[in-house]
């Protein structure tokens, strides 16, 4: 199972961008969670999406969700 995400503008709180898919992590997570996650040379927020059971590109290439932001 992978976890679909898009990036969200921090400021406003909306979606921007494509979606993206991450390996799912152990910890609980679901739609709507905002998370951290590994994206080029650093770290960005971004939303959860879905979960999907299917990729079309290697799974070595897949990054981590680091982490849960809490609502707060």
């Amino acid at each position: 199972m992978f976890t679909r995400v898009i990036f969200t503008d921090r400021r406003m709180g909306k979606p921007i961008g494509k979606m993206y898919t991450y390996r799912t992590p152990d910890f609980k997570i679901k739609t709507g969670d905002l998370v951290v996650v590994q994206s080029g040379d650093g770290y960005s927020i971004g939303q959860v999406v879905g979960k999907t059971d299917t990729i079309d590109f290697p799974k070595e290439l897949l990054k981590d969700i680091v982490v849960v932001i809490p609502n707060v």
